[in-house]
């Protein structure tokens, strides 16, 4: 074959060859990027729906979301770093890409590769004539060779399919329930105590805002909670002792607007928590305090 001129010869390396190498490396960025981007979406949506549940059905004080949220940013950060950041940092060279292509197209004879690395070591104006010769039937060979054939683009597809339907599944989830979105946005991300929207309230009565209660040791424990919004069909108050018993008991429906309860004597601390409906409350505690009582007497006597 006749070997053009060497300006014309290294046009055609870079239209032919250099080029085409460069938009597969572009390429193959484009779908390193979606891959990661999608495995973050399913983790970002698998952790907050989690982290929904465990709220919502727990109710967790403050302490423990800011705990959750932190450990969830966390989990997010490593993915970012080892499925983003860590692959598209990695160097794409020419002659990398190239070996790829021969292996993909064993008809090119590995010429492809050759002609990568002999041009990136003798500039255009010092190469013998053979090596010219090698560069221009790489060149002629290339033309007629896919590059991005290397690449898996069904995968590709399907990976851009799943990252959208994910977001259109989330849109679709956020815009129906927009009273269950917004509480937990607020409370999980913006660390406030907004609550829950539910059907049934149920708050102890002679509890302080703390949910704490004191009692004299002995006294015979009678619980009553008083009823918000709809009446559950049945409730069940669960409580429990630093010494480690624990029970639960059926709650007596008084009047459709309280529930009671009767645990026994006190005699030591004690914890408890009330089911009912849609209600779970937060723990509160009945501290036992030794009854006030009468150590000794002082009388003294004035004579008229």
């Amino acid at each position: 074959m006749s070997v053009a001129p060497v300006e014309e010869l290294a046009g055609e390396l870079r239209e032919s060859v250099l080029a085409p190498l460069a938009r597969l490396r572009r390429r193959a960025r484009v779908y390193l990027a979606l891959a990661g981007a999608q495995q973050l979406a399913v983790a970002v949506a698998a952790a907050s729906l989690v982290q929904f549940l465990l709220d919502w059905s727990l109710k967790l004080p403050l302490s423990q979301r800011i705990v959750l949220s932190g450990v969830l940013l966390l989990y997010w950060a490593v993915i970012v770093w080892r499925k983003l950041i860590v692959p598209l940092s990695r160097p794409m060279p020419d002659h990398l890409l190239a070996g790829l292509v021969d292996r993909a197209n064993p008809e090119l004879h590995d010429r492809l590769s050759s002609a990568v690395e002999l041009a990136e070591q003798m500039p255009s104006g010092r190469r013998p004539e053979l090596i010219n010769t090698v560069l221009a039937e790489a060149c002629d060979a290339s033309a007629h060779v896919d590059f991005s054939r290397i690449l898996n683009h069904r995968r590709a597809a399907r990976q851009a399919a799943g990252l959208l339907g994910l977001i259109l599944v989330i849109a679709l989830a956020v815009g129906e329930f927009p009273s269950l979105a917004g509480p937990w946005l607020a409370r999980n991300w913006l660390m406030q105590n907004e609550a829950w929207p539910q059907h049934t309230h149920l708050w102890p009565e002679g509890f302080d805002a703390d949910g704490r209660r004191r009692m004299a040791r002995g006294d015979v424990i009678e619980i009553s909670a008083a009823i918000t919004g709809r009446v559950p069909d049945s409730a069940v108050l669960h409580w429990w002792t630093p010494s480690g018993r624990r029970r639960r008991e059926e709650m007596s429906l008084v009047a459709d607007t309280r529930l009671t309860a009767s645990v026994g004597q006190l005699t030591e601390q004690l914890q408890f928590r009330i089911t009912g409906g849609d209600e779970r409350t937060r723990v509160f505690t009945i501290e036992a305090v030794e009854r006030p009582r009468v150590m000794h007497t002082r009388a003294r006597i004035t004579p008229p």
